[in-house]
């Protein structure tokens, strides 16, 4: 595939995390219901190639840390690094 840069060709990451405030109304002892989820989409020229949504491996303690989190795992997993 031969892709030429133009100004409708760009690539797009979107990150959200849904925050798992709510925890104290699941079970306490499910291990899952106090992770927040993280989701992204990442689109090149508009079309989706990549995406995912799965818990975080930690407990989020606020909607802040839940975001920085989703947006580290997208930055993660579309970041290139050197092959040399």
């Amino acid at each position: 595939m031969k892709i030429t840069p133009s100004k409708k060709l760009n690539l797009d990451c979107y990150a959200d995390a849904d925050f798992a405030g709510l925890w104290s109304a699941e079970l306490p002892n499910d291990p899952t219901c106090v992770k927040s989820r993280t989701g992204y989409v990442l689109m090149l020229g508009g079309v989706p190639v990549s995406w995912s949504s799965k818990l975080q491996s930690k407990i989020a303690l606020s909607t802040t840390e839940a975001e920085y989190s989703a947006l580290s795992t997208a930055e993660g997993t579309y970041s290139a690094s050197p092959t040399d």
